[in-house]
């Protein structure tokens, strides 16, 4: 399989971070919103009548209500604080996502895999948006 460190690596802004504790950070999280949901009644067996879209349309009002404080961090507080703000909308989209049950599951598997595809000789940043866009095939994403 094809990853994003193929050929020639970008060595200009490598990773800073340990590597161990970012991912047993991000897998002690999604552990803690599976026991959360579950202690709660919050998660996927609430919703399993419910389409994936009407799911995410009833807990859209939580993430809109963390987006705006993790703003509000941004404009008026300290590092620290937009920082745990940040924590917390990663919180609830993993929420969104146990919510949907094996769906939500599949589709980060499916999304960890095309991203794992995109290589730098295939894809570029667009520097005033800083988005990740393929060279060739979406000439109006670059305009």
């Amino acid at each position: 399989m094809e990853t994003s460190h193929s050929k020639k690596e970008n060595n200009k802004f490598r990773n800073t971070s340990d590597k161990k504790k970012f991912i047993d950070a991000i897998s002690s999280m999604g552990k803690e919103v599976w026991e959360f949901h579950n202690r709660f009644g919050l998660g996927s067996g609430k919703h399993k009548k419910l389409s994936a879209k009407e799911i995410i349309n009833k807990r859209k009002n939580i993430l809109d209500e963390e987006i705006e404080e993790m703003f509000e961090a941004i404009n008026s507080k300290d590092d620290k604080e937009t920082l745990l703000e940040l924590a917390d909308v990663l919180f609830v989209l993993m929420g969104h996502v146990e919510s949907t049950g094996n769906s939500g599951i599949q589709a980060i598997n499916d999304i960890t895999k095309k991203n794992s595809k995109k290589t730098i000789e295939k894809y570029a940043i667009r520097a005033d948006t800083g988005k990740l866009l393929p060279l060739e095939g979406k000439p109006h994403k670059w305009k």
